[in-house]
């Protein structure tokens, strides 16, 4: 939440957005939702009501400053300094460990076109959320995996389908124009390679 009100709001900020209004929008939306999950977490916690109810200032920033969530001793989620590459990153390496697991099956179980693991889609989603990546990212990002993935030769053609298909789904969530600019760029290259 306090990322947001800074020169460098993470994982976007004004300058991801062509159209003021967007970045507007984009901002109002990550607000409703951050303070949704806040909520949730003061739930959870009584605790961290009790501490945030010292100050007489209904004020939600007053109260998030009041948590003192930037400390080193924070049981909070580690956001990194560049989401979008980090989780690229732990994407891959996820893939890699799924297909090294799927390689040691036997050639008559089924496997899921996915790829991924429970545990791992699990571990994505959760790092989507708390990092604040929305689902076309993560969509696209799947995607631009799988075809590498392809090309390498270690998935066939079919989980390429797969991903494609969450994207559509993505696609069809949330209109384009509302996307920001690396997005869009990164689903109009991979719509050329494909």
């Amino acid at each position: 939440m306090k990322r947001l009100n800074t020169d460098n709001p993470i994982p976007y900020g004004p300058h991801d957005f062509d159209d003021p209004s967007q970045w507007t929008a984009y901002r109002a939306s990550e607000v409703s939702t951050l303070s949704q999950m806040m909520l949730l977490m003061m739930q959870t916690n009584p605790g961290l009501v009790q501490s945030a109810d010292r100050h007489s200032n209904g004020d939600l920033s007053a109260r998030v400053d009041s948590l003192k969530l930037d400390g080193p001793t924070s049981g909070f989620t580690f956001i990194p300094p560049d989401p979008r590459r980090t989780y690229r990153e732990l994407l891959g390496r996820c893939l890699d460990w799924d297909l090294e697991v799927l390689s040691t099956l036997p050639e008559d179980e089924d496997v899921s076109l996915g790829v991924l693991s429970q545990e791992h889609m699990t571990l994505l989603r959760e790092c989507s959320v708390r990092w604040r990546l929305p689902a076309r990212f993560h969509a696209w990002t799947f995607l631009d995996a799988i075809v590498a993935k392809l090309e390498e030769g270690t998935v066939p053609p079919a989980c390429v389908h797969e991903a494609t298909a969450l994207v559509a789904k993505c696609s069809a969530e949330a209109s384009v124009d509302t996307w920001a600019m690396s997005d869009v760029s990164a689903a109009s290259h991979d719509l050329e390679l494909g």
